[in-house]
């Protein structure tokens, strides 16, 4: 996930922009997803995040469609969420960030386990 900070410094070429098509929506997806999101459907969260993330490039947003998904249990949306926090605001929000990631790893998220382990934290 962090080439999409890549991605997002260098895109200059059309060739950034295409390896990031694959998370695009329509705008109907988008609000058919957004609504269904807001209704508890972590996959739709997913794919709202992934879309602002990977797509736009706008990880502000894509963090509130990750916690939205997190919060209705989605591993993926937990993992994410909790890695964004830690690479983009450090210790900041590390409580919050060891909580999520508890929960993603609690539901099979190897990375979750992972960065657990080199925070020294167990689940």
């Amino acid at each position: 996930m962090i080439g999409c900070l890549y991605i997002c410094a260098s895109r200059q070429g059309n060739e950034m922009i295409a390896m990031n098509s694959a998370y695009n929506l329509t705008e109907s997806e988008l609000n058919d997803c957004i609504i269904q999101s807001h209704t508890g459907d972590g996959e739709a969260s997913l794919r709202v995040a992934k879309y602002y993330n990977m797509y736009l490039c706008e990880i502000e947003k894509a963090l509130v469609y990750y916690k939205e998904g997190a919060d209705n249990g989605n591993s993926a949306c937990q993992y994410h969420y909790a890695f964004y926090l830690l690479e983009l605001y450090e210790n900041s929000y590390k409580e919050e960030a060891v909580y999520y990631l508890k929960q993603a790893a609690s539901n099979g998220e190897k990375h979750a386990i992972e960065i657990l382990s080199e925070l020294g934290e167990t689940f």
